[in-house]
């Protein structure tokens, strides 16, 4: 019989936490689910830590060569046996109650595609209340009331709101998988958000925190890089081109253009000022904004952009 849940752990390279996120799915007070372990670093030490839990519920996969974030996850999804979903990123992990309480919101509402919770911020392997408290705000979170989401369109599109790859359980029938694509990157959360919402706009919403998100110096999100901002270049413009979501056209038109303008002071900062001039000449196109202006001026008067760093500093 097929388990219910497939938890979908995503690896790739490092082995410092990869434990504590394996038994903290292992320790589920709900246990119809099957954990697969994706790795997209092919480690020889990561296949022995999963090797030796010796538990059938546990399934190992190794890419023969990096395929990529999004590639990666789809595979392992692709191979899942569970009608949902939920991901563990290896430097995380769940608290016990976290699958039972967001699968009995499934059983009470069978229509619903998507249920999430909050998470708690790790610092040093502590929980920061006060930046949990912060990111909870930032995120749009605070301001809705637990339950189904009645503007789920606005808190995906407008706040990002929805923690995928952190504490969310979806349908996999949810998702079209064909418009999964490689492009968008570290922004897959985001991205399988705005397909669930294009597919079936039905989430609830479970205030507690129940995962551990954990901020350390080798995550990706503080990865610095000439082109790190590109793939939210890539959604929006798919996002603006297919117009899924009339209602929000605008909004979309002007991330798309704050987007641009983002990977135009990206190559500013790397000093490739000819294509960041590009960027922001595709921004104002997009839509006209004081950033993208003022972009373009130091993208066009390089001596301008120096001085104000220096000023910065």
């Amino acid at each position: 019989m097929n388990p219910t849940v497939s938890i979908v752990v995503t690896a790739y390279k490092r082995t410092n936490f990869i434990a504590q996120a394996i038994e903290s799915a292992l320790g589920q007070t709900y246990t119809d689910f099957e954990i697969i372990v994706t790795d997209d670093s092919n480690s020889i030490e990561i296949g022995e830590i999963c090797k030796s839990y010796a538990d059938p519920r546990i399934r190992y996969r190794a890419n023969e060569k990096n395929i990529g974030v999004v590639e990666n996850i789809k595979t392992a999804i692709s191979e899942s046996k569970g009608n949902y979903i939920s991901i563990l990123n290896d430097d995380d992990y769940w608290d016990k109650a976290f699958l039972s309480t967001l699968m009995k919101q499934f059983e009470n509402r069978p229509d619903c595609a998507l249920v999430f919770s909050n998470h708690w911020i790790l610092e040093k392997g502590e929980i920061d209340y006060k930046i949990t408290e912060e990111i909870i705000e930032q995120y749009h979170r605070n301001a809705i009331p637990a339950g189904e989401v009645q503007d789920l369109e606005e808190l995906v599109l407008q706040y990002n709101g929805v923690p995928l790859a952190m504490s969310s359980v979806f349908k996999k029938s949810a998702i079209d998988f064909n418009l999964l694509y490689n492009g968008v990157k570290g922004a897959y959360d985001f991205w399988i958000s705005c397909l669930i919402l294009k597919s079936n706009p039905i989430a609830i919403y479970v205030k507690e925190n129940l995962t551990y998100y954990r901020r350390h110096v080798h995550m990706e999100t503080i990865r610095k890089s000439i082109d790190k901002n590109e793939n939210m270049v890539f959604v929006f413009k798919i996002l603006s081109e297919e117009n899924w979501f009339p209602k929000n056209e605008k909004l979309i038109n002007k991330k798309y253009s704050e987007s641009l303008s983002q990977v135009g002071f990206d190559h500013l900062h790397f000093n490739s000022f000819k294509t960041a001039r590009n960027y922001f000449i595709d921004s104002l196109k997009v839509k006209p904004s004081t950033r993208g202006l003022m972009g373009l001026v130091f993208a066009l008067f390089p001596f301008a952009f120096r001085l104000a760093l220096k000023l910065k500093a």
